[in-house]
């Protein structure tokens, strides 16, 4: 098995300026050590409930993605199953931030705004809107979203009708109609029709997946979906799979706030911590002042690698790196987040008062 020639046709592409995964943001050291998505992985996004693991992996693979994807040429698509949203809260989601972007951060969003609940939108905004809805319209010719199913039988069905409209499945060299496939006919081999498409899987999130028929409990579900997910939709589609999971809340109780261990870990994942072995990639994100819900004191963290942690409040959050299969583990990073739009930039340790005072206005 020679691989040369295809890593000169890689080294070309790169030099022409091409890509064959999707790049992420400068986030400093986490982008460094993790430069974007690659085919045929399987990815876990984990933290704490209201860390911003939805609006991270959002920002990356739609917000961001989408707009980098375009931009280079990239031929992108995502299937989102988002079992905690219905579609209206998924979309307004994209509009949410789509309005932040169009309105350059002025405009901040979401959907207790646009539905009138204890607020609403201001009419002088209606135009920016309207140019942010046609920016949604746009994303939406990449991604498929759905707000269910929550089996492992659902969820692979969705995905192998999502692949067979993009590829042939044969059986010992015998290609397979649409009506064998979706009679679940036994298949040993899939060719996508366009192999340079590249496609991301979101699973948000693991633990809203229930057990179903032969499955004796909610931890055998997890792990059987997560191996079909790896084994299957990763390995034999060439998928970007990405499973966002649920941390315990141990990380939360006063002896890690006093030790500061307080950031994800894959000994933390929510309801079965085995999973992490399928996992090639697993990246951690933390609220820090979480920390402080209780009062600021010694009870939380005040300061954390540099960073005065009370004066960013909801605004700051730090992604670590967990596992990395092909690459630095143990490393992480500052971000400001934006939690209401799906904003995330690197924190600039230079200008962290600039930082303290657009906190300190939005909350005012």
């Amino acid at each position: 098995m020679r691989k040369l020639a295809r890593i000169k046709q890689n080294y070309q592409d790169h030099i022409d300026g091409k890509v064959n995964y999707l790049p992420f943001p400068n986030l400093g050291l986490f982008s460094k050590a993790f430069p974007g998505l690659m085919r045929g992985e399987t990815n876990g996004w984990t933290g704490t409930p209201a860390s911003s693991k939805t609006s991270f992996v959002k920002f990356l693979t739609l917000h961001h993605g989408i707009k980098i994807a375009r931009k280079l040429g990239l031929d992108y698509k995502v299937l989102w199953f988002h079992l905690e949203e219905s579609n209206d809260q998924f979309e307004y989601s994209l509009l949410s931030n789509a309005l932040y972007s169009k309105s350059e951060g002025k405009i901040r969003r979401n959907i207790r705004d646009f539905e009138f609940i204890g607020g609403g939108v201001n009419p002088s905004e209606f135009e920016t809107i309207e140019q942010a809805e046609k920016r949604v319209d746009v994303m939406l010719e990449h991604i498929e979203h759905h707000d269910g199913p929550y089996n492992l039988t659902g969820i692979y069905k969705a995905i192998r009708a999502f692949a067979r409209k993009r590829g042939r499945f044969f059986f010992q060299g015998k290609q397979l109609t649409e009506q064998e496939v979706n009679n679940n006919a036994q298949w040993d081999k899939y060719e996508p029709n366009n192999p340079k498409e590249f496609i991301v899987i979101v699973l948000d999130h693991l633990l809203l997946i229930s057990p179903e028929k032969g499955q004796e409990s909610v931890h055998q579900a997890l792990w059987d979906i997560v191996e079909r997910l790896r084994g299957i939709v990763a390995k034999q589609f060439n998928y970007c799979v990405n499973i966002v999971q649920h941390q315990d809340n141990v990380s939360e109780n006063q002896e890690s706030r006093k030790n500061f261990e307080v950031l994800p870990t894959l000994q933390g994942l929510g309801k079965n911590k085995e999973v992490g072995r399928s996992y090639l990639n697993c990246i951690g994100i933390t609220d820090l002042n979480r920390t402080n819900a209780n009062g600021t004191g010694q009870t939380g963290i005040q300061m954390w690698d540099g960073v005065n942690v009370p004066k960013m409040n909801k605004f700051m959050r730090v992604v670590n790196i967990l596992k990395n299969r092909y690459g630095e583990v143990d490393v992480r990073e500052n971000l400001f987040s934006d939690g209401k739009v799906a904003h995330f930039e690197l924190i600039d340790k230079n200008k962290l008062e600039a930082y303290y005072t657009k906190v300190k206005l939005i909350n005012e």
